[in-house]
C-alpha cells in the first residue's frame, strides 16, 4: 500500500516537472538559434549528445 503512494506521488511529480523540460529545451535550441543568427556561432559537436546531457543533468539536479 505504502509503495502505491510513493508511485502515484513519483508520477504526479514527473507531471508537474514536464512543463519545465519542455521549457528548459525550447530555451536551449532557442538560445543557440540566436547564437547562430546574431553571432555566427556554431556547436562544434554533435547537437544531440548536447541534448543528451542536458536530460542527464535535468535527472541529476532534480534527485537532488
Amino acid at each position: 500500500m505504502r509503495s502505491c503512494f510513493f508511485i502515484l506521488l513519483l508520477m504526479r511529480v514527473s507531471d508537474i516537472l514536464e512543463h519545465y523540460w519542455i521549457i528548459g529545451f525550447i530555451l536551449l535550441t532557442t538560445g543557440t538559434c540566436i547564437a547562430w543568427l546574431v553571432y555566427g556561432l556554431m556547436s562544434v559537436g554533435n547537437r544531440g549528445i548536447i541534448y543528451l546531457f542536458v536530460v542527464f543533468f535535468n535527472i541529476l539536479a532534480l534527485s537532488l
